[in-house]
C-alpha cells in the first residue's frame, strides 16, 4: 500500500490537479458572497498560500475582513482591512468598510479619516457619504452632515438612511419644516418606516402640532417601535396598546 507522503508527492505533479481545490477556494473568497464562515475559511485557505497577486491580495483580506467583523470579530476585520490597504492603497472598499465599523464602534475621528479616503477614491458611493455624514453627526460637526447627504441622496434617491438622518440633521440645525419634509419622503417610500413616524412626531410635538405629532407617535408604537425615544410619549399620549 502506498504511503500517504507519496500519494501527496504524487498530487503535487499530476497537472491541474494539486490547484483544484486552490481554484474553487479562490473563487469563494474574491466573490465573498457566501456566508461569513465560508468566507473565512476560503480566504484563509488561499492567504495561507501565498500564491495571489496584490490585487487579489487586497480583495481576499478585504472580504475575509467583511467576514471577520460580521461575524463580531471586528478587531481580526480591521486588522486585516488594513492589510487590503497595505497591498492596494488605492482599493476603496477596505476605506468604506473599516469606516464603517470604526463608526459602530465610535472612533469618530477614525471613520472620517477612512471615509474622506474612500469618497476620494470612490467619489459615487452613497453610502460613504451616509457613514462620514453620521460620524460628523455624532460629533456634532452638524454642518459638515447635510452637505454629505445632499450627496448621498443625489447618488441614491432613495437612500432611506440619508433621508433618516438629513431630517435629523435638519431638526437639530432649527430646520424643521425641511425635517418634517424629509421624514415625510421617507414614508413616502417605506410606510412601514417607524422610526420616520417616531421623528417626524418629535418635530410636530416641538412645533406644538399635538394632534399631528400624537398621530405619528400612534403609528409607530402600533408599527412596534419600542425604544426608549418613544416610550415617553406612549404615556404622555396615552397611546393605545
Amino acid at each position: 500500500m502506498r504511503s500517504p507522503v507519496i500519494f501527496a508527492l504524487l498530487l503535487a505533479v499530476v497537472p491541474g490537479l494539486a490547484h483544484a481545490g486552490f481554484d474553487e477556494e479562490k473563487s469563494q473568497c474574491l466573490a465573498g458572497d457566501e456566508v461569513p464562515a465560508v468566507v473565512i475559511n476560503s480566504c484563509t485557505q488561499i492567504l495561507e498560500t501565498g500564491d495571489l497577486d496584490d490585487t487579489d491580495l487586497a480583495v481576499a483580506y478585504t472580504n475575509r475582513g467583511w467576514a471577520f467583523a460580521q461575524s463580531g470579530l471586528v478587531e481580526q476585520g480591521t486588522e486585516d482591512f488594513g492589510k487590503a490597504i497595505r497591498h492596494k492603497p488605492n482599493f476603496a472598499k477596505p476605506y468604506q468598510l473599516r469606516g464603517a465599523y470604526r463608526l459602530v464602534n465610535g472612533e469618530f475621528k477614525k471613520a472620517i479619516q477612512d471615509l474622506d479616503q474612500a469618497i476620494r477614491l470612490d467619489p459615487r458611493d452613497a453610502d460613504s457619504f451616509v457613514n462620514r455624514a453620521k460620524a460628523n453627526y455624532a460629533s456634532e460637526n452638524y454642518l459638515l452632515v447635510v452637505g454629505d447627504l445632499d450627496k448621498a441622496l443625489e447618488l441614491d434617491p432613495n437612500n432611506a438612511d440619508a433621508l433618516l438622518n438629513r431630517g435629523m440633521a435638519h431638526y437639530v440645525t432649527d430646520n424643521s419644516d425641511k425635517a418634517i419634509a424629509d421624514f415625510s419622503s421617507l414614508i413616502e417610500i417605506d410606510p412601514d418606516h417607524k422610526d420616520a413616524y417616531a421623528f417626524r412626531g418629535i418635530v410636530y410635538e416641538f412645533e406644538r402640532k399635538l394632534n399631528l405629532a400624537k398621530r405619528d407617535f400612534q403609528k409607530a408604537h402600533d408599527l412596534g417601535l419600542r425604544s426608549p425615544l418613544i416610550q415617553d410619549y406612549v404615556q404622555k399620549y396615552d397611546l393605545r396598546k
